[in-house]
Formats: structure tokens, sequence, C-alpha cells
């Protein structure tokens, strides 16, 4: 009895995995940028009042 209960669970478990996946898959690596691609940022300043 227990090993059939053990294998519906397992059987549960993985089909609830596979349904996350079609759902929410994980998402893609961001392209890593090369130091041609990077911009320099703006310099703000702040003023005093």
């Amino acid at each position: 009895m227990r090993d059939m209960c053990d294998n519906a669970v397992n059987r549960v478990d993985s089909v609830v995995a596979s349904v996350n996946d079609k759902i929410a898959p994980p998402p893609p690596n961001p392209p890593v940028p090369s130091e041609d691609d990077v911009q320099p940022r703006p310099r703000r300043h702040l003023q005093v009042v």
C-alpha cells in the first residue's frame, strides 16, 4: 500500500513540475555587454538651496 502511495505522489510531483516549467520557464540569460557597448552614465549633480 505504501509503495502505491509513494508512486502516486511521485507521479503528481513530476506532472506539477512539468506544468510549472510550461507556465513559467526559467528566464533566458541576458547577454553580457562588451566594453565597447557600455556607455558612461551621465553625472548628476545635486544643488544645495
